[in-house]
Formats: C-alpha cells, sequence, structure tokens
C-alpha cells in the first residue's frame, strides 16, 4: 500500500470507536424510552379501566343490560 493509499480497503475498516459521552447518551435515550413506553402503558391500563368502569355504572343506572 502506498503513501497515499486508503490504510484499510473499503468494507474492511475496524470498528469506529465510540466515546463515553456518545455510549452515555445512548444509554439515556433508551432509559427515557423505556421509561415513557412504562408510563404509556400504566396510562393505557388506568384509561380501560376507568372506561369499564364508567360502563358498569352507566349500564347499572340506566337499566341497559
Amino acid at each position: 500500500m502506498g503513501f497515499l493509499s486508503p490504510k484499510y480497503p473499503p468494507g474492511s475498516e475496524p470498528p469506529k470507536r465510540r466515546s463515553r459521552a456518545d455510549v452515555k447518551a445512548e444509554q439515556r435515550q433508551i432509559a427515557r424510552d423505556v421509561d415513557l413506553q412504562n408510563r404509556l402503558d400504566e396510562l393505557r391500563d388506568a384509561h380501560k379501566q376507568q372506561c369499564e368502569e364508567f360502563w358498569r355504572d352507566f349500564d347499572k343506572t340506566n337499566n341497559t343490560k
């Protein structure tokens, strides 16, 4: 390989090193995503339960069932 030629042929470059800051930022992003998904799941379950209670009370009050 000559002085001006690339050190590695195309497609065989070693993996890029990632800085600690990049790794930490990715970990924080993943943790945020997981936390947000958990919150959404809890809210969806609470909403579903509230709807069921409402319709149960509605049916009981109006004798629709």
